[in-house]
């Protein structure tokens, strides 16, 4: 089970109001809790890094993987619970 807090939910939103036809990707920061007996990850943070998008395709490259990591470091956090990779169907 996968659950979204109100600001990444908020966050996802705006990114699919930019982006209406398009895929896009993007990484989140998880907490691994439990659920009705379950476990879940409930997401509290997302990076949408800078990519080239398609109607039907994301590119992930070695340079979004760098901004991600960048981005990670100026935020003073590390990878480790970093547990999701996401791509969108907005439309």
């Amino acid at each position: 089970m996968i659950i979204l807090t109100a600001e990444v939910l908020k966050m996802l939103k705006m990114a699919c109001k930019e982006h209406p036809s398009k895929e896009f990707t993007g990484f989140g920061r998880t907490i691994v809790t439990e659920r009705d007996g379950k476990l879940a990850h409930r997401v509290i943070d997302i990076i949408i890094p800078p990519q080239t998008v398609t109607g039907a395709s994301v590119d992930v490259t070695i340079e979004t993987i760098a901004a991600v990591a960048a981005e990670l470091a100026k935020r003073k956090r590390t990878i480790s619970d970093w547990r999701l990779w996401w791509h969108s169907h907005c439309n």
